[in-house]
């Protein structure tokens, strides 16, 4: 009888050691942000393939940038374009920092648009500013991707 109580709080302290690590990887699944575990809106999405080949998804433009800031390079950055949700380079993209919510759960609040035009257009609408130069998402790291490239 002693025995059977002290393997079932052996077996209740395991359990609940493994929790952390077991629900670190249910918020890091398919579904969720590469950086921060939170669930992904799809249209929001960003794609990056890293160093290595595997695919990492995003929920926002900010969490990608933080992620490729700490494990630099990646070989491709695949943003969504806001006007058509079609899939583009984040090296060709335009991006603002908009106060419109869409309801698509970008937490970050900043758009891609595949266009300039568009991109301008979104910033009369719904007020924001155009993010270029140093202020661009993947700044620091376009050169070195495009470099390694040979491109």
């Amino acid at each position: 009888m002693r025995w059977r109580r002290l393997r079932l709080r052996v077996v209740a302290l395991a359990g609940l050691a493994a929790l952390p690590v077991v629900g670190d990887g249910l918020r890091r699944g398919a579904g969720n942000c590469a950086m921060d575990g939170v669930a992904i809106a799809t249209p929001s999405c960003v794609r990056v393939v890293d160093a290595d080949g595997s695919l990492r998804l995003f929920c926002c433009v900010r969490c990608a940038d933080r992620w490729v800031g700490l494990n630099g390079a990646p070989r491709s950055i695949l943003v969504i374009d806001g006007p058509t949700g079609g899939q583009i380079d984040a090296g060709s993209a335009w991006f603002v920092r908009s106060p419109a919510t869409w309801g698509d759960g970008a937490p970050d609040g900043i758009r891609a648009f595949a266009r300039r035009s568009d991109a301008e257009r979104h910033v009369r609408a719904y007020g924001g500013r155009m993010l270029e130069g140093a202020a661009r998402p993947f700044a620091g790291v376009e050169e070195e991707m495009h470099g390694a490239l040979g491109e």
